[in-house]
């Protein structure tokens, strides 16, 4: 279906589920809200804007939106005889736009009176002509992709990309993505100054946008953006970013520019240096924050409700600050300001000047200090609980946000009158003897144990940085007292808060299909998860589902409603041969059910190795039960090619990797050579059951 044909049809507005409905990523691609992230952060409204070339749909939709006024030009003869400068003239499809880059090879045809010229020379005359119709203080705003850009380095294949422009060999078209360091000798040879924005994981649908002024600091590589292929990881982003950046090559390696210029000298102090979205919650809850630095030193922060069901949950933020003020009005503590605007759709805060808390504790962490940070963090907690002079009760507000269906904890805990449950290390300033909370979105006036909030702070520290991890482990929680029970059952509250504010949406990049992220491989990938039910008639292609893992820290969830004629069930995770690690296999209260696997070599770690690619979990239902939880792991044995994105170990190479993975997992010595790797496998599995079968006559003996 087209894009005009679906508007047709939604003439009166689309819902989320309506286009998702149509199973079509490129109207996806074309009409997601969260597409016009890009630019919904500039201010156009009431200015004149010329539009070089077609974009996306919704990009057009958010200028509409903003009332900007605004032409198009699709061909060369439109800058003939413009009388009147623009204020923003937008290449939002980058050079790789035929339109634009044929605008921009006709016109270089018409000064050089050559037929080809270099790419970099051809790009730079055009955009000199384009400046050309800027007003007194017109911009440019220029989406590009980068050439060496991180998400060709992970082999995202969500895009049909040249990878030829890696190596500099171009097609016929010529090269329309250009480096970092080409990009400055594109604009310099344009005559035009540039102020370098970073939307990321990149232009399509941006979760951050950074700027020279505001880089990256390394939590927020909390995922691998681009990195996925429906759960198998292909690439570490996460890793290969952080050591980019730490490494000053931040720049280099970014997916995708979106540049600013102008003549003379680039102005941007009306402008945010950081965006972050945050939309993929519900429709009331989602909202931008955006970071404004001007030159007088006036910084503030901007939340800005993304639709209009979110002005309500945006105007209850000065609420939230008068109410927390109180409640920590005996403590160091101070609660940054918030203000209303003229717009009822955001609110400003005052900007808190020093160095984050999380800072102060890395400082001493990463010089040895371990038990710094940890009498520093004891000093943050005996400081928040001189508030918490009141003993937790259970009340309905809060077993809707963060119980759901489980029955409380039941041990006796404090708390204080209004809760920031998002009070975490990086979200308090230290200015000498003041610490400043800088974000309290998430406050509640109904009673939030003190020992749930002692763990998210534990929890998001320990967990944005691999160093800190290694370093502080499991031990930081025994240190602050925090039980193993107590730890998963926190675990479990936080799922439900989660699931509160995103109500089931997934982040884009973890979307199959999804572009931004490496897409599934159409009905035939062999990631589908699928499951098949059998009535009493046996496993059939006509009773079966495809479904989504859900992702959790350590293995991957499937929850599976039961009818009352279930017989059994059977889960194909994937079809690659790899390793499958059951975790368990229960009912919806835990209790565990029979199953089998098609593989009988296993470990004692109840882990399979399946040597083809046809993985499956049969599971015998119990009458009575609701639902059947199964969570696992799966190794694949893969290796990359540009065509597919992956494929199944076939080569000898892997068959070497398939059997050293086989080795790791049976523990078996690594020069074993290969025609007795799986008589050994089998003999030292036949021990073992040999084993397993002597204590069990024992026993029985007994």
């Amino acid at each position: 279906m087209s894009v005009a044909d679906f508007l047709k049809l939604h003439n009166d507005g689309y819902t989320e589920e309506e286009l998702r409905a149509t199973e079509d990523t490129a109207l996806m691609m074309e009409l997601l809200p969260e597409r016009a992230n890009l630019i919904r952060w500039i201010p156009f409204g009431g200015l004149r804007v010329l539009q070089l070339g077609q974009c996306a749909k919704a990009l057009r939709m958010e200028l509409e939106r903003q009332q900007a006024l605004v032409d198009v030009a699709e061909d060369l003869s439109f800058f003939d005889g413009i009388e009147e400068g623009y204020d923003w003239i937008l290449l939002l499809d980058g050079m790789d736009n035929p339109t634009i880059r044929s605008m921009a090879y006709e016109h270089y045809r018409k000064v050089s009176k050559e037929s080809y010229g270099d790419a970099s020379v051809v790009f730079a005359t055009f955009l000199q002509h384009v400046s050309e119709s800027l007003g007194e203080h017109g911009r440019i705003l220029l989406l590009s992709d980068n050439r060496l850009g991180i998400k060709y380095l992970s082999s995202t294949n969500q895009e049909s990309i040249p990878f030829g422009q890696l190596t500099e060999t171009y097609d016929e078209a010529g090269q329309t993505r250009f480096t970092y360091s080409e990009m400055q000798q594109v604009f310099h040879h344009a005559a035009l100054d540039v102020v370098f924005y970073y939307p990321y994981p990149d232009g399509i649908f941006p979760e951050y946008i950074y700027s020279d002024a505001h880089l990256p600091s390394g939590e927020e590589y909390f995922h691998n953006g681009l990195a996925w292929n429906n759960g198998t990881r292909l690439f570490d982003e996460y890793g290969a970013m952080r050591t980019l950046r730490g490494e000053g090559f931040f720049r280099e390696f970014t997916s995708t520019y979106l540049c600013i210029l102008q003549p003379g000298k680039v102005e941007v102090a009306d402008l945010a240096t950081y965006i972050k979205y945050s939309t993929r919650r519900k429709r009331e809850y989602a909202i931008s924050t955006e970071l404004y630095e001007p030159q007088n030193g006036s910084f503030c922060v901007k939340k800005r409700a993304f639709f209009p069901e979110g002005q309500e949950h945006i105007a209850h933020m000065t609420t939230l600050q008068k109410n927390l003020t109180a409640a920590l009005l005996n403590t160091k503590f101070q609660v940054a300001m918030c203000h209303g605007t003229n717009d009822a759709d955001s609110v400003v805060f005052d900007y808190a000047k020093g160095v984050s808390l999380e800072s102060l504790l890395d400082e001493s962490l990463m010089r040895g200090d371990v038990e710094k940070t940890y009498l520093q963090i004891e000093k943050f907690f005996a400081e928040l609980s001189r508030g918490a002079k009141k003993s937790f009760y259970l009340m309905p507000e809060f077993t809707e946000v963060f119980l759901g269906d489980m029955p409380w904890l039941g041990t006796e805990d404090v708390m204080l009158d209004t809760t920031d449950v998002d009070l975490i290390f990086g979200n308090v300033i230290c200015d000498n003897e003041k610490w400043w909370i800088i974000d309290y979105e998430w406050s509640f006036s109904f009673p939030v144990p003190f020992r749930f909030l002692m763990y998210r702070c534990l929890y998001y520290y320990v967990n944005a940085k691999p160093e800190r991890k290694r370093i502080l482990g499991d031990g930081i929680y025994k240190r602050f007292g925090l039980t193993q029970e107590e730890r998963e059952y926190y675990a479990k509250m936080e799922e439900n808060f989660q699931n509160y504010i995103y109500d089931g949406h997934l982040p884009l990049y973890e979307e199959d299909g999804c572009p931004g992220r490496i897409v599934g491989m159409g009905a035939k990938s062999p990631y589908i998860t699928e499951v098949f039910y059998d009535t009493s008639d046996g496993f059939s292609e006509d009773y079966r589902d495809i479904i989504r893992p859900r992702e959790c820290k350590d293995y991957k969830e499937v929850r599976i409603p039961v009818t009352p004629d279930l017989v059994q069930l059977r889960l194909d995770p994937v079809s690659l041969p790899g390793v499958l690690t059951i975790v368990s296999v229960t009912d919806e209260a835990e209790l565990p059910l029979y199953y089998r696997c098609n593989e009988n070599r296993k470990n004692d770690k109840e882990q399979y190795v399946f040597a083809h690619d046809d993985p499956s979990i049969c599971v015998k239902v119990v009458p009575g039960i609701a639902e059947v939880v199964i969570r696992y792991q799966y190794d694949a044995f893969l290796t990359y090619t540009p065509e597919s994105g992956v494929r199944v170990l076939v080569d000898e190479g892997a068959k070497d990797a398939m059997l050293v993975r086989m080795r790791q997992v049976f523990d078996l010595p690594l020069q074993e050579t290969k025609p007795s790797l799986m008589t050994r496998v089998c003999r030292k599995l036949s021990e073992k059951h040999a084993q397993r079968k002597v204590m069990r006559m024992r026993k029985q003996k007994i």
